[in-house]
């Protein structure tokens, strides 16, 4: 059916007409119908698809925000104290078929989240090549996998409120604007793709493919870039390549991506007179995630008087004259400075156990309140906290090489003083204990109950051997209780992921009469090492109470924000030792 309006049919009728397809076989008029249907409606409904699919803000807001939702709708961390505790088994439900390309619906009550299966479907993602790559279904799904999972893990505290969305969405955003470049699109692809390979190695082929197409066109554009007019296409792009180098560990890589960034962060600097802190921020952070890793130099210069604390003054400035206007925030920063234990000595060492304490204190602050944190805040306390990262690291290395230069090659100490030799020794394992501890509290980005940066592994090892050459704790034991915690606090998360992994074996054995196991001796289990040192500690100074222990651990970086609780920890170790 055709319909035209009353008045001035001859004139507006292609402008009024409306179209029932079904019903216009017979009408005089088919031919005329058909003809304005194919050039007006086909072609204006065809734009209208491809801007929405550009506008990925009109996705989130529109008729489809329940489909795609962005990072921080209804993905909140839920504080401790409603996590399941090591007594409490939990259990996820799946509804759907991952065969089908349907989603995993997975219960609020697990603690790890089950991982959507990464898998390749038939189809076209992207029917309208609205952007600069294809994006096949393997694609999407890694593209979706990065916003649902890895976005959520990247900017979480422990805390329902501590999701700082505004960040989130900001990432978000620039992950977005990617794909409309051909070089972008693939170094984020590889990012995703190597962070999603981690859960699923089959996708480790497509993320390296991914990787070196950006790197090749990355090295032919600045090889024919002439002019040298760096833009900030450039700079994200290298970070999205480091960040994939991080993830994948690749150390060599990851530097020589660092040392390009600093390059072009200065070189843009001195032709334009600006900085893209957004990305300079994002640059800091992955490298302090390798660095700790490793525990390498920095490659960017984060001394007191190098360029990225130069250039980051203003902006810090700024950041403390709006949490300083808040009086409550100010008393904090006064209790952060004023309760720091006299074992921590050295100018260097105690401004850095200031700023993780400070840092500490803020996240506390904003986080109980559910107050949302400003980008503002945000910049200042992620470059501030990777800053004093590579500033310590710095003085790990020179306390360990102090520390083998004042001992003799057949283990006997020298002739200058052993009271020395032992400060060098406590300065290592204070910075170790923070480094895992602010590590487990801010910096861990766990995915589906896999930590991308995994520090354990090397720090334990190197926190262990430092309390092992500090025997004489006398004058420095409120310090060794405190690494003995943070080592023991570490032990038992580990050994709770092993038994939960053993608990149905046993099971098996018991059901046939084979589970008649002797009891465990914890006094020679290398295992809990810790455990046993800080039952031993806490007895030789007289501590009789979790209060008296808590009151040592606040003297350095201490709060029951991640489980187990310290006095449940406390007494489990006095219990079996």
């Amino acid at each position: 059916m055709a319909a035209t309006s009353g008045h001035h049919e001859s004139t507006y009728a292609q402008k009024f007409m409306f179209v029932d397809l079904s019903v216009t076989g017979n009408s005089p008029h088919h031919s005329e119908v058909l003809s304005h249907v194919r050039q007006n409606y086909h072609k204006r409904r065809r734009k209208e698809k491809i801007e929405r699919l550009r506008d990925i803000t009109a996705v989130s807001r529109g008729q489809f925000a329940d489909k795609i939702p962005l990072p921080g709708r209804g993905r909140q961390t839920r504080p401790p104290s409603e996590c399941p505790t090591d007594d409490t088994s939990s259990s996820a439900s799946v509804e759907g078929d991952g065969a089908t390309g349907r989603r995993l619906a997975v219960s609020h009550g697990s603690r790890y989240r089950s991982v959507q299966p990464l898998l390749v479907h038939a189809g076209n993602s992207d029917p309208f090549c609205a952007y600069a790559i294809k994006i096949d279904p393997q694609i999407n799904e890694v593209i979706a996998f990065y916003r649902d999972y890895t976005l959520p893990a990247q900017y979480h505290v422990p805390s329902r409120k501590w999701v700082s969305s505004a960040s989130a969405r900001l990432d978000w955003s620039i992950c977005i604007s990617t794909l409309q470049h051909p070089d972008l699109a693939s170094a984020f692809v590889a990012r995703a793709a190597t962070v999603a390979a981690v859960l699923r190695p089959s996708l480790r082929p497509l993320a390296m493919r991914y990787r070196l197409r950006s790197i090749q066109q990355l090295r032919v554009k600045l090889l024919n870039n002439d002019s040298h007019g760096w833009s900030d296409l450039f700079l994200l792009q290298i970070v999205m390549l480091h960040k994939a180098e991080i993830v994948d560990q690749n150390l060599q890589a990851a530097a020589t991506h660092a040392r390009v960034l600093q390059h072009l962060f200065q070189e843009r600097q001195r032709m334009y007179g600006t900085i893209e802190y957004t990305l300079l921020q994002y640059a800091l952070w992955s490298e302090s995630q390798v660095c700790t890793i490793f525990m390498s130099p920095f490659t960017f210069e984060v001394e007191p008087d190098g360029w990225v604390v130069k250039n980051m003054q203003a902006l810090w400035a700024s950041a403390l004259k709006e949490l300083n206007s808040l009086p409550p925030w100010r008393a904090l920063r006064a209790e952060a400075e004023e309760g720091l234990d006299n074992c921590v000595e050295g100018a260097d060492l105690r401004a850095f156990f200031v700023s993780r304490r400070t840092t500490l204190q803020t996240w506390l602050y904003f986080g109980v309140r559910g107050m949302p944190v400003s980008p503002l805040i945000m910049l200042w306390l992620s470059t501030t906290a990777s800053v004093q990262q590579g500033r310590m690291i710095k003085h790990y290395l020179n306390a360990v090489r102090q520390a083998s230069e004042q001992t003799c090659c057949n283990g006997e100490k020298s002739k200058r003083d052993s009271s020395d030799v032992q400060c060098w020794y406590v300065q290592q394992y204070l910075i170790l204990a923070e480094f895992i501890w602010t590590h487990h509290t801010s910096y861990k980005v766990e995915i589906c109950g896999v930590d991308l940066f995994d520090v354990v592994p090397t720090l334990l090892r190197k926190l262990r051997a430092a309390l092992e050459h500090d025997l004489d704790s006398s004058k420095y034991q409120n310090a060794r209780v405190w690494a003995l915690f943070i080592g023991a606090h570490t032990e038992w998360s580990i050994l709770l992921t092993k038994q939960r992994g053993r608990q149905a074996t046993l099971s098996h054995l018991q059901n046939t009469g084979e589970g008649n196991e002797k009891p465990e001796d914890y006094s020679q289990d290398d295992a809990r090492w810790f455990q046993c040192r800080l039952a031993i500690q806490v007895r030789q100074m007289g501590l009789t109470e979790w209060i008296e222990v808590r009151n040592v651990l606040k003297g350095f970086n201490h709060a029951d924000i991640i489980p187990p609780p310290g006095e449940k920890l406390v007494n489990e170790v006095l219990t079996r030792y």
